[in-house]
C-alpha cells in the first residue's frame, strides 16, 4: 500500500502559515548553500502545523532525510535549523536513507499520511506497508496507551513519549518535567491533581493518532485533522476524539473511564480483525 495525497486529505489541510512550509524549504536551500555538508533527500512538515491546527506558540515539526546520518551531520543540521526564522519553535525527526528503509513497517502508513512533502518525495524512501502493518500499529499503540493508563493509576505518572512511537509527534512543551516520574508513590502534584489526571491530555492526544489509523482501516480514508476525522467517527470513537479536541467539561474520573474502556474495546476489535484477515488467507 502507498499513500495517496488526495486520499489522505493533505492537500486540503490549511497550513495557515506559509512560513511553516517555507521553514522546511529553507532547510534544503541553506544546505545547498554550504552550511550543511550534504543536501537532504526529503524535507517535510509534520504535526499541528501540517494539520492546520497550530497555535501561536506551536512547535514546527520538520522531518528531514539524508543519504547518511552521523553525529557530525546532526551538529551541522542543528546549525542549519538555528539559522532559520522561527528556529526556537522547530523540532522534528532526522534520519538516514538506510535507516528509514529498514524502519518498522507498522509506522509507515502513519508517517506518510502525516508528513507534507516540502522537498523531495518521502514515499520513494520508505518501505511499502500492508493492512497487517496498520493493524499492528493500532494494536501496539493501543496496548502502550492501555499500559500507561494502568501504570499512572496504580504507580504514578508515566510519560507517554516512552510508550509511543519513535516517529510519533510529542507533546508541545515536552521539555517541562512534571516531577511525577521520580517518585511513583506520590499521589498528586502541587496543584492537587492525581498523577493519572495529569496524563489525560497527552493520553487523549495519543488516542487521536490511533483513531486516524483505526478509521483508515475501516474506511480507507486517512483523516489528517481532528475536524476531518470527527465527521467520520461515531460512538465511543467520537467521544474520545472530542476529548482529544478539548473543550469538554467531563469529570476526570469519567474521562479516564472512557479512555480506558475505549482502549479495551479497540484491542478486542483489532485482534478480531487480525483473526478475520487470517481466515481469508
Amino acid at each position: 500500500m502507498k499513500a495517496n495525497a488526495a486520499e489522505s486529505g493533505r492537500m486540503e489541510v490549511d497550513c495557515n502559515a506559509k512560513m511553516d512550509k517555507g521553514l522546511c524549504e529553507n532547510v534544503d536551500r541553506r544546505a545547498e548553500g554550504g552550511i550543511w555538508g550534504q543536501a537532504p533527500l526529503c524535507v517535510g512538515l509534520q504535526g499541528s502545523c501540517m494539520r492546520g491546527e497550530a497555535g501561536e506558540n506551536s512547535d514546527i515539526d520538520i522531518m528531514a532525510v539524508l543519504d547518511s546520518l552521523s553525529p557530525v551531520d546532526m551538529d551541522a543540521y542543528r546549525r542549519v535549523v538555528k539559522s532559520l526564522e522561527y528556529a526556537d519553535r522547530s523540532c522534528g525527526f532526522l534520519c538516514g536513507r538506510g535507516e528509514l528503509a529498514g524502519w518498522n513497517r507498522c509506522e509507515i502508513c502513519h508517517l506518510l499520511h502525516t508528513t507534507l512533502d516540502c522537498f523531495g518525495e518521502l514515499s520513494k524512501l520508505v518501505p511499502e506497508y500492508t493492512r497487517a502493518d496498520v493493524l499492528a500499529y493500532v494494536q501496539i499503540m493501543t496496548g502502550n496507551l492501555y499500559h500507561a493508563l494502568c501504570h499512572s493509576r496504580v504507580h504514578g505518572f508515566v510519560p507517554l513519549q516512552e510508550c509511543g512511537s519513535a516517529l510519533q509527534e510529542k507533546t508541545e512543551g515536552k521539555e517541562k518535567a512534571t516531577g511525577m516520574e521520580a517518585d511513583s508513590g506520590r499521589e498528586a502534584d502541587s496543584a492537587g491533581k492525581a498523577s493519572w489526571e495529569n496524563m489525560l491530555p497527552e493520553a487523549f492526544k495519543q488516542a487521536f493518532f490511533i483513531l486516524q489509523n483505526k478509521q483508515y482501516l475501516e474506511s480507507g480514508c486517512f483523516a489528517v485533522s481532528k475536524a476531518e476525522l470527527l465527521g467520520l467517527v461515531d460512538g465511543a470513537d467520537e467521544q474520545v476524539l472530542k476529548e482529544a479536541m478539548g473543550g469538554q467539561d467531563s469529570p476526570a474520573q469519567e474521562r479516564f473511564a472512557l479512555l480506558f474502556d475505549w482502549c479495551r474495546q479497540t484491542l478486542f476489535r483489532a485482534e478480531a480483525a487480525v483473526c478475520a484477515d487470517r481466515r481469508k488467507e
